[in-house]
């Protein structure tokens, strides 16, 4: 969007996104530092995006939350559960890029956008999915990755195809370069 002409502002999850040019950081993703209680992150992060609305004015803000919002039912992701909806009511997104691995049930998929949408109000513009397929375990509660495997073109197209049909939207690797004009047509209309 940037090489397009757009301003954009980034608010960051992780503490490296002060490295990477972001316009603020608010560190909630693993071993989070944010030192403010949840129930008051709406009206933070609100504020925030009001604050870089006016003294910034940028045409878009973009931000990303962690995954599990709806926890999975074996592990205590209750506590990233909150966290991202606390943080999705506060940003109150006009629209939701959802990310997906290339295993991930289609029907987690659907209850974490209905869980997202429900807070959020906004609607999902499209998903984005990597060849990198990747396996989960947990250990003590947390959940980890447990395994990677490269999927080949072939299988990675198939999965393309597949999640698009079932998730009736649509689903772009957001790093083939062919796919920037449908991305930038997507989130500019």
């Amino acid at each position: 969007m940037i090489k397009n002409g757009y301003k954009v502002s980034h608010i960051s999850t992780e503490p490296q996104g002060e490295l990477l040019g972001a316009t603020f950081s608010f560190p909630m993703g693993y071993n989070p530092t944010v030192k403010l209680p949840q129930t008051t992150w709406p009206d933070f992060l609100s504020l925030l995006s009001k604050a870089i609305e006016y003294y910034i004015k940028p045409d878009l803000i973009i931000s990303g939350i962690q995954s599990c919002t709806i926890p999975l039912a074996f592990s205590n992701a209750s506590v990233n559960a909150f966290r991202s909806l606390y943080y999705l009511i506060g940003l109150a997104p006009d629209g939701i890029i959802c990310s997906i691995n290339p295993n991930d049930p289609v029907e987690m998929i659907k209850r974490n956008v209905a869980a997202m949408e429900m807070v959020s109000k906004a609607k999902v513009l499209f998903y984005t999915i990597s060849p990198i397929e990747i396996e989960h375990s947990v250990n003590k509660g947390n959940i980890l990755v447990s395994k990677q495997r490269m999927l080949s073109n072939k299988e990675f197209a198939e999965r393309i195809s597949y999640y698009k049909k079932q998730l009736n939207a649509p689903v772009m690797d957001i790093l083939n370069q062919d796919n920037q004009i449908n991305i930038l047509n997507i989130m500019c209309h």
